[in-house]
């Protein structure tokens, strides 16, 4: 794994996130947006795609599994994990239909490592 996206409207989770995926491995580059428009918006214009995108689902304007299912087209060999402290059955279900992975909040080493 060479790059992650982060999505995610909250500066901290993108800092904790980093230091997770940096735990993994120091060279993982890791990108963000904090939205799922910006995400989009970026991912049209990468030069070098990621190969795993960490979606927040609470964000402001489209949610993250709305996200996901916009970029799957965008990255289509992206590993696309919604990682979200709201961890519904529901909201799972949705994931996984959405083709995306699951992880709940909070993000740790050996969670994200098993997504990933």
């Amino acid at each position: 794994m060479k790059r992650i996206l982060v999505v995610d409207d909250s500066r901290t989770s993108i800092r904790i996130a980093t230091k997770v995926i940096h735990g993994i491995s120091p060279e993982i580059e890791v990108i963000s947006a904090q939205s799922g428009d910006e995400a989009i918006e970026l991912a049209r214009n990468l030069e070098n795609p990621p190969e795993a995108a960490l979606i927040d689902f609470n964000m402001p304007g489209m949610d993250g599994i709305e996200c996901g299912g916009q970029l799957i087209p965008i990255l289509p060999d992206c590993k696309m994990i919604l990682v979200t402290a709201n961890i519904q059955s529901t909201i799972q279900e949705r994931a996984t239909e959405a083709g995306m992975s699951f992880v709940g909040k909070p993000l740790s080493k050996g969670k994200l490592a098993e997504a990933l």
